[in-house]
């Protein structure tokens, strides 16, 4: 992957500014909040454990379909285990973040490294780059 040694070296550093626990407004992109939600329940180690038995491609319905199971997301700590199951070939990030990961934005790197993961990584999204500069 072209510019993993440089990315590895210079990964993303959590904004200390950014409020991580955020509240979370009802909305159709939010999580769903009902009084009968199975999920309230279920202590924050088993909601991880059924993250890690999900496909990449099912965390994003998980999180919306339940308040608690989207405040697990909202830890670096679950997207630093992401990266390793879904991309175990990133193992030189892991490697190189051996005693600075508390201030690495793990959900940031993740982000970043499913795009580079697929034919055309950024070059699929360059025109949203140009678009943000353009007037």
């Amino acid at each position: 992957m072209p510019g993993l040694d440089s990315f590895a070296h210079n990964l993303p550093r959590v904004d200390l500014t950014r409020d991580l626990t955020g509240s979370v407004e009802t909305t159709a992109s939010s999580p769903q909040t009902s009084a009968s939600d199975p999920f309230s329940d279920l202590p924050i180690e088993v909601l991880q454990y059924i993250y890690d038995c999900l496909p990449a491609d099912s965390i994003r319905p998980f999180m919306l379909a339940s308040r608690p199971a989207y405040k697990v997301t909202k830890s670096s700590y679950f997207w630093k285990q992401r990266l390793g199951i879904d991309m175990p070939y990133l193992w030189e990030i892991h490697e190189v973040s051996v005693g600075r990961s508390d201030d690495i934005d793990w959900h940031e790197v993740y982000v970043r490294m499913s795009f580079q993961s697929y034919p055309g990584g950024w070059d699929r999204l360059r025109w949203l780059d140009h678009k943000r500069r353009s007037p």
